[in-house]
């Protein structure tokens, strides 16, 4: 089955793509700041806001993903230690 629902869930120090309401409420506990829910219907669109959203909040250099994994957290921390290993 295909899914029609996808949420969004962006804080100041990430955020993640689920496909479940439940899911997205209880990752809002793993990011700080104004934590924001956003549902779509398209995987791709949410995977472009949670894109922009990275982009704005994470430090000049952080390397960012081209593509996100649905229900997967991504954390500016995370991401700068990927940097570092690779760099």
């Amino acid at each position: 089955m295909l899914k029609d629902k996808f949420y969004a869930v962006i804080g100041n120090n990430g955020g993640i793509i689920t496909d479940d309401y439940e899911r997205a409420l209880f990752c809002k506990v793993y990011l700080r700041g104004h934590v924001y829910i956003k549902k779509f219907s398209d995987f791709g669109e949410a995977e472009d806001f949670l894109w922009d959203h990275l982009n704005t909040v994470a430090p000049a250099g952080c390397p960012l993903p081209t593509h996100f994994r649905l229900n997967k957290m991504v954390t500016i921390r995370k991401l700068l230690d990927l940097g570092h290993a690779e760099g």
